[in-house]
């Protein structure tokens, strides 16, 4: 009894081991790394606007927003970085006061309702350098390049 549970999980162990190799492999495929892909990725959206908006100074104003909105969001990365390294700290202090705690989220509403404004105002440029034909040919990207959260946030509610 106990080699066919032996047996059955080495069976099991072998099934796995093959089935994360066959995944990584397929992930491998592509040898670039994350970095080089997304750098790819980012020259092929570029051209995509300038497809898409032909008029070159109406392409390159929305190519100032793509670029202040890459240090925007790297910006709220770390930021965001930066308020769950302090949340840690703070929880890991049994004596942290909840003014701690209170300053810290309050920093953070602060920090979120600037990254707002400041993605409204680029939305606005947006508008104003597209047509609404274009604005809905861009779509795509612009789901692409939203953060990760909200694009989740997003996503449910399509």
């Amino acid at each position: 009894m106990n080699s066919i549970i032996l047996r059955s999980a080495a069976g099991a162990a072998a099934t796995w081991g093959l089935a994360c190799l066959l995944l990584c492999t397929a992930a491998c495929s592509d040898r670039r790394t994350l970095a080089e892909q997304a750098a790819a990725r980012h020259v092929e959206i570029r051209t995509q606007i300038r497809e898409i908006v032909a008029e070159p100074m109406r392409a390159e104003v929305i190519l100032g927003v793509l670029d202040e909105w890459d240090v925007q969001v790297a910006q709220r990365q770390k930021t965001e970085a930066d308020v769950t390294l302090r949340l840690a700290t703070l929880n890991a202090d049994y004596d942290a006061s909840i003014e701690a705690f209170k300053t810290l989220y309050a920093e953070r509403q602060a920090s979120d309702l600037k990254f707002i404004r400041q993605a409204v105002e680029m939305r606005s440029k947006l508008v104003a350098a597209t047509t609404p034909a274009e604005w809905e040919q861009l779509a795509k990207i612009r789901a692409e390049l939203r953060p990760p959260a909200t694009a989740a946030i997003h996503g449910a509610q399509q």
